[in-house]
């Protein structure tokens, strides 16, 4: 039996474990140690697309699938990430436990990115390691209590035999199903998972700890270390005291980058006449490797690397007056924090702007940018990560 591959003896099937991170941008997927980076959008439609060419190239471009969610027998034509060009659904924030799209998109990544990895099979049980924002998974009732109800509701979303066809000649045309059991998902807080995983893993080493002055307190008894995770959808924050979770600290603000972006795409459509310009065409310009960043207009050129900066500034500013607040109602003094971890894909596009509204109340700033290459799978490898350790410990107990 190949190493990453669980065997449970209580259904007799093999589990593979798949780590999900659900961005509201960007679904990121781990299966087999393999990080693929999915775009979280889609398109329904009712016939394939003609793919000028052939298909060649990337599978994961050419994401053209009938999804049956649950085994209904009603099946959705949808076009998934760089596939879904017009009337997109987008993952437009709120939670995260319920959004139907985010719910497809996880599916048919997860189910792609198992294909690729196993071509010869069409039936995948999984043992899924996924992340809820920290305001969903610390979910505070209208009472002040705390409920584990969003977490459940994200479970019950996820669970169930899920058929996937793929229309693509690259994936074969295959069919394959994906079956996930409620036991078989755990769920961790985002931003508490990585900074968790950074700190524990020997991803600092004493080499980087002796060589960087800001980390020099990382240690010290007492302090506390805390990790702020600013996505596109919500800002998570996390805390660490000597060597354990530290719950005043694990708190979510539910503002991202995507409230910079959607407010900027709007003065776009405004003042550029842009009807229908939105965050994915944003995005598409942004990274696109030959406009890179450029907006051509009959009326005018726009640079939107620059243009985005007065939005981000908007919304980081806003971030960090809530983030110290929460501290400051929690009763965390921001001269006992050892060092503050700025974490997510939001850290490294609003670089400048953290440092501007945080520097002069938290001393120890570091950006994990600085600290590891690829900064964006952090969170899927906390969760693969985890669900690796209850894979191993399936495995001393079925030795026994």
């Amino acid at each position: 039996m190949p190493n990453n591959i669980i065997s449970n003896d209580a259904t007799q099937k093999q589990l593979i474990p798949v780590a999900c991170d659900p961005g509201n941008d960007t679904i990121k997927i781990i299966v087999n140690n393999k990080v693929q980076y999915i775009r979280n959008k889609l398109q329904y439609s009712y016939e394939s697309r003609c793919l000028f060419g052939g298909d060649k190239g990337n599978p994961l471009d050419y994401l053209d699938v009938d999804l049956d969610l649950y085994s209904k027998g009603q099946s959705e034509h949808i076009f998934a990430a760089e596939l879904a060009i017009s009337d997109i659904k987008e993952s437009m924030g709120g939670l995260k436990c319920n959004n139907e799209t985010l719910i497809r998109t996880m599916i048919i990544s997860m189910a792609a990115s198992l294909v690729i990895e196993y071509p010869d099979k069409t039936d995948f049980n999984i043992k899924l390691g996924t992340g809820l924002p920290a305001h969903e998974f610390f979910y505070l009732t209208g009472e002040g209590k705390y409920s584990n109800e969003k977490i459940k509701t994200f479970k019950e979303k996820l669970c169930g035999t899920h058929n996937v066809k793929f229309n693509s000649n690259l994936f074969n045309k295959k069919q394959v199903a994906l079956t996930i059991e409620q036991k078989d998902i755990y769920v961790l807080p985002e931003g508490f998972a990585p900074l968790n995983y950074l700190l524990t893993k020997v991803v600092i080493t004493p080499d980087i700890i002796n060589g960087n002055d800001k980390l020099k307190n990382l240690n010290r008894r007492g302090g506390l270390n805390l990790g702020l995770d600013i996505g596109g959808g919500s800002a998570d924050s996390a805390g660490i005291k000597d060597g354990s979770f530290y719950t005043p600290g694990i708190f979510g603000i539910d503002k991202g980058l995507n409230n910079a972006l959607d407010k900027a795409c709007a003065n776009l459509r405004s003042t550029a006449n842009l009807i229908s310009f939105t965050r994915s065409d944003f995005n598409n310009t942004l990274f696109d490797p030959e406009l890179k960043g450029k907006l051509y207009t009959a009326d005018k050129d726009y640079d939107l690397n620059q243009y985005k900066q007065k939005y981000y500034k908007e919304v980081i500013d806003q971030i960090a007056y809530e983030y110290l607040s929460k501290l400051k109602s929690k009763g965390i003094s921001t001269s006992l924090i050892n060092v503050l971890f700025i974490l997510g894909g939001g850290g490294s596009e609003a670089r400048k702007h953290i440092e501007e509204s945080l520097s002069n109340d938290i001393k120890n700033i570091i950006f994990v940018e600085d600290l590891i290459k690829d900064t964006r799978s952090l969170s899927a490898l906390s969760y693969y990560d985890d669900i690796k350790d209850v894979a191993a410990a399936n495995k001393d107990a079925d030795s026994k």
